[in-house]
């Protein structure tokens, strides 16, 4: 016979906050620099090697429609789009750098990047 458990009031203490989906969908720029800014000169080269096909103007106009994007859903959705359009794997090292950079810019308190 199985055993029933039963939970303690004082379990949910361990378990972690939810946090409202606003906080998420909301979330503006922290910081209003140009995202292309972000990336050093080694790294923009990369990403135009890698996810641009050698086009550096593409990389510059898909920089730039970025920076008007105020908040992170509408900046997710640009590279998503984007992405796919070219045929990248968005788990690729070079897709994940391009996301993990944005990303920072609306949660520098979740990650960091080295």
């Amino acid at each position: 016979m199985d055993n029933i458990i039963f939970r303690r009031d004082n379990d949910a203490v361990d378990e972690p906050k939810k946090v409202p989906r606003s906080k998420i969908f909301d979330r503006k720029r922290k910081d209003l620099t140009p995202f292309i800014s972000l990336f050093s000169e080694d790294e923009k080269l990369k990403l135009i090697r890698n996810l641009f096909e050698r086009d550096a103007h593409n990389f510059n106009v898909f920089m730039s429609e970025l920076n008007v994007k105020q908040t992170w859903p509408d900046a997710y959705l640009l590279m998503d789009t984007e992405l796919k359009k070219r045929k990248i794997d968005i788990l690729s090292s070079q897709a994940k750098s391009l996301t993990d950079r944005i990303y920072q810019v609306f949660f520098p308190e979740d990650i960091s990047i080295d």
